[in-house]
């Protein structure tokens, strides 16, 4: 192995001295000057340019080929001769890099030498800080400018204060503002009707305008030829004189099943099952009812006569606006106050005379706040059952609470003469409370102990002032 400083021929491996430019032993170029070359690094061919060995003569540069290597034989090469000069053209070649030692080594080095330039070189002075200049009268320090504050809110022009205006009739007074009567309507008048019968399933149409235009009840009759009540219903009954005024202000319809299909299918459709068989329609509108005791079913025998006609034939108008006031009520207590309301007003025009339908007409408008309303519908309910106590009572409640205790000490007084028992002496204690709120203590101390005589628990308690 040779060493480290000797260099390495290419061609036949002589090492040479470091400062050879061709080999010693076969003139083949050397790779380079001052190239320390190890055993591990390969040989390469190097292009050279062989310059005239003359002394002071000018170097010449021009490329030649290279010299292909002869295998080297101890003792035989070259004839030795003049050396020529050979100027070596070092070609890129991969190089390793300098290792982490070393590249820490060189950082050192240049860290020193920057520190040391800034230590010694020379620096400019710092400038002085200028003074303050010197202030002169009236001007003042300049101060930190001071934010403005927020203007205040504009404020909204003033709306003028509305005028109270009179409150709509039946709508809840103020306290203590009497309520005003708002009294119900009468019921649509009646007028005459055609004192003829309308025929048939044809005729019934024009009955049905008949009575809308009238406002009055209309009967159906169907009957056959055959059928012997029938025969007595037109001979002995219709006939009477009672039953023609009766039938004086009702509309009046006539069928016959077996004349016509349209008949037929008239009578299917309104369930009739024998002959005779009646029908009223106590308003227009309204669903038709039939007359059980004036209808006949198959062949069961039944007994006709004038009163009985007239009193059934009123009767199913009754009981129809009695159902009516019934499904008013149950709508009442489910809290539909509008739809009781309707119900009841037809109630009131299929019979203007039916008090329970005014009482709970009155009940519906106190529950809708329209006061007014209620107290002229319960006073009409009083008109047609003048002792009627839950209509007394409901008034002076009323009354009572708004602020009105004459009026309510009026209609307490009223039920305590019709029924001082009523619900264990309860009007004496309303009464006696009516009469503390006004300040007659006396009055209403010896109402609570009337009260408390009769059972009501309540008014046995001693009347504060």
């Amino acid at each position: 192995m040779r060493q480290w400083g000797r260099m390495r021929c290419p061609a036949c491996g002589e090492g040479n001295s470091d400062k050879a430019v061709v080999c010693e032993l076969c003139q083949a170029p050397l790779r380079g000057w001052h190239t320390a070359v190890s055993e591990e690094r390969g040989p390469g061919p190097t292009p050279a340019v062989v310059v005239p060995a003359a002394v002071g003569a000018p170097v010449a540069r021009k490329p030649t080929a290279p010299i292909e290597p002869t295998p080297a034989t101890p003792g035989v090469g070259a004839p030795r001769g003049p050396r020529p000069a050979v100027l070596y053209i070092p070609q890129p070649s991969v190089q390793r890099g300098p290792g982490a030692l070393g590249v820490l080594l060189v950082l050192l080095a240049l860290g020193g030498g920057v520190a040391a330039a800034y230590r010694y070189w020379p620096r400019p002075a710092e400038p002085k800080a200028p003074s303050a200049p010197a202030m002169k009268a009236p001007f003042a320090p300049a101060t930190k400018a001071a934010v403005p504050a927020k203007p205040p809110p504009t404020a909204l022009p003033a709306q003028p204060v509305p005028k109270p205006q009179p409150s709509p009739v039946g709508t809840e007074p103020a306290p203590n503002q009497p309520i005003v009567e708002v009294k119900p309507s009468e019921p649509r008048g009646t007028r005459s009707v055609s004192s003829s019968w309308f025929e048939d399933a044809e005729g019934l149409g024009r009955a049905k305008k008949e009575q809308e235009y009238a406002n009055v009840p209309m009967i159906i009759y169907f009957r056959v030829d055959w059928c012997p009540y029938c025969r007595r219903m037109d001979q002995d009954i219709i006939t009477s004189s009672s039953v023609r005024e009766f039938l004086a202000n009702v509309v009046k319809v006539r069928v016959n099943p077996e004349s016509s299909p349209d008949n037929a299918e008239l009578a299917r459709g309104m369930g009739v099952s024998g002959y005779p068989s009646v029908y009223v329609v106590p308003r227009p509108g309204s669903t038709p009812e039939k007359i059980q005791s004036l209808s006949r079913k198959a062949d069961e025998p039944i007994e006709l006569s004038a009163e009985k006609f007239i009193s059934s034939a009123k009767a199913a108008g009754i009981r129809q606006a009695q159902n009516q006031v019934v499904d008013g009520f149950d709508k009442l207590n489910r809290g539909d106050t509008a739809g009781a309301r309707a119900d009841l007003d037809r109630a009131i025009e299929t019979n203007p005379r039916n008090a329970d339908a005014y009482f709970w007409r009155g009940e519906a408008d106190a529950k809708a706040g329209e006061l007014g309303k209620a107290v002229g519908n319960l006073k009409r309910a009083l008109e047609l059952d003048p002792d009627r106590k839950d209509a007394l009572f409901a008034l002076a409640n009323i009354y009572g609470g708004n602020g009105e205790y004459d009026e309510a000490i009026k209609y307490l007084t009223r039920a305590i003469r019709v029924a001082p028992d009523y619900a264990q002496g309860t009007a004496f204690a309303q009464r006696g409370q009516s009469y503390k709120m006004k300040g007659d203590m006396d009055a209403a101390k010896a109402d609570f102990a009337e009260a408390c005589k009769r059972g009501t628990a309540s008014a046995c308690i001693p009347a504060q002032p």
